[in-house]
Parts: C-alpha cells; sequence; structure tokens
C-alpha cells in the first residue's frame, strides 16, 4: 500500500509534472501499464477543467496567492483511490448530462466529453464541496 500527495498550481503546464508524478507512483507499485494511461487522462482532463473553467474570472482564495489543485492517489491492494481536489468555482461535473452520441458532432453542443471519460474510465465517483473546494472522489480497480 502506498500514497502520493502532490499540490499543483492550477496551470496547463503543471500537466506534464503531474502525470510524471502519477507514473512514478505507478510504477513504484507495479500497477499495469493501462492504469497508468487511465488516471493521467483522467486528472489531466480535470485540471485542464480546472484551469479552462474554475478559474476564469474567480479571485485566488484566501490568503492571495494562486489557484491550485491537489491529487491524492492512495494503493489500496485491488483498487486505487483518487481524489482531486480545486479551489475553483463551485462545480459538480456529475451533474452534467452525459453525452448523447446519437447527435452529429456538428450538431453536439460542445463539452461535456472529459467528464464523460472520467466516468467511463473511473469505477465509481462522487464530488463534495467543502472548505471552498470541489472535491472528486474516485475508485479504480486494479487489473
Amino acid at each position: 500500500m502506498g500514497e502520493l500527495r502532490i499540490e499543483l498550481r492550477a496551470e496547463l503546464d503543471a500537466i506534464r509534472p503531474l502525470g510524471e508524478a502519477v507514473t512514478g507512483f505507478c510504477s513504484a507499485h507495479g500497477l499495469p501499464a493501462e492504469l497508468v494511461g487511465q488516471l493521467c487522462l483522467v486528472l489531466e482532463e480535470l485540471l485542464t477543467n480546472v484551469v479552462r473553467h474554475g478559474i476564469d474570472g474567480v479571485p485566488p482564495p484566501d490568503p492571495p496567492g494562486y489557484h491550485n489543485a491537489v491529487v491524492r492517489l492512495v494503493h489500496l491492494g485491488k483498487v486505487v483511490s483518487v481524489i482531486f481536489e480545486d479551489s475553483g468555482r463551485a462545480f459538480d461535473p456529475l451533474e452534467l448530462p452525459e453525452p448523447d452520441f446519437a447527435i452529429g458532432i456538428e450538431d453536439r453542443p460542445v463539452g461535456g466529453l472529459g467528464i464523460h471519460l472520467v466516468r467511463a474510465l473511473m469505477d465509481g465517483v462522487t464530488y463534495a464541496r467543502a472548505d471552498g473546494r470541489n472535491r472528486l472522489n474516485m475508485v479504480k480497480a486494479v487489473g
């Protein structure tokens, strides 16, 4: 069993170090490459959403500084627990409807595919808002 906690600035430049940290954690715990790719994709999507939608025009939290995201992974044997927390505006991504894939891409509204990926790739996802922060709790079965 092991744990990783990483705090990042909510900016696109943080995607690479986040991916490197997740890859290193997974490698150290012998987790399968497919799982590594899925975790990296989910976390990249969540961080990108915070940067592009969650902090636009929202002042940094007190004390003044910068918006951040905190990622925590815990390897619990048969599952990996993933917590993604950010300081952006309140937003429950689980309230978004599933995309309608029956509609042609040119007629489909923009957005929502990243959250669809998060739901599809993770085995469980819940949302909470506490202390001015968004928190997604996710679990993924190992192998």
